[in-house]
């Protein structure tokens, strides 16, 4: 048996904070693998700055190269679009890395333990989320703080206010808020330095830099 954790997001691009989370989250719930799983999104909902699914797997190969206990994993790109849901996602997963032990009545399926790598900001969402008095009870839920607020930015709901919220809908969860402190880093904004030119050195790694540079992603009309 495995304790897996599963890591999704575009990752438009992945960057250091992307990396602090995951490796926040092995460590501090043990986990034996980080399974990154990027997010596609059919052409007719790329934005003017979300680049092709095939760029983003590279980039988060590469970004996640160095780290043993990571995985890029590609998931069925028919159901990885805007209307797949997380209960398909885990389905697949759970088929994917199922494992078989001999055993005295025979060979049998291991159960994996499954970890969910979420921000704050999506936790909040799982009240409204398909199926998910299917999903919420099958994973341990790793919930990642938010990131520094602008002074306009809306506060979000605690996670302790959404596990009431879900109690009160009868679905019992398992959760744990990840001790770190968030990087003031976000894709957008290595979106808009790459646009305007400015270095990104500091923000992702060299490798995921150097395909960004010799792709010329984020530079309009080639995204």
């Amino acid at each position: 048996m495995q304790r897996l954790g599963i890591f999704g997001g575009t990752f438009n691009p992945p960057h250091f904070g992307h990396l602090h989370i995951a490796e926040s989250a092995l460590r501090q719930a043990q986990l034996d693998r980080v399974l990154w799983v990027p997010a596609a999104v059919p052409p007719h909902r790329q934005g003017q700055d979300l680049v092709a699914i095939a760029h983003r797997l590279e980039l988060v190969k590469r970004a996640i190269a160095p780290h043993q206990s990571f995985a890029l994993c590609c998931v069925d790109p028919k159901t990885a679009g805007d209307r797949s849901y997380a209960i398909d996602l885990l389905h697949q997963l759970e088929t994917q890395y199922t494992q078989y032990i001999s055993n005295d009545h025979g060979i049998e399926a291991a159960d994996n333990q499954w970890f969910w790598i979420i921000g704050q900001d999506a936790f909040a969402t799982l009240p409204r989320w398909y199926r998910r008095r299917e999903l919420i009870p099958r994973c341990t839920w790793l919930v990642a703080p938010r990131r520094p607020l602008s002074p306009a930015a809306t506060p979000a709901a605690t996670p302790a206010a959404i596990v009431q919220i879900l109690q009160s809908q009868g679905i019992d969860i398992r959760w744990q808020q990840l001790d770190l402190s968030p990087l003031d880093i976000s894709s957008s904004q290595i979106r808009q330095r790459v646009g305007d030119r400015l270095s990104i050195h500091t923000l992702v790694p060299d490798a995921v830099r150097e395909y960004i540079e010799e792709k010329r992603l984020y530079q309009s009309p080639n995204l």
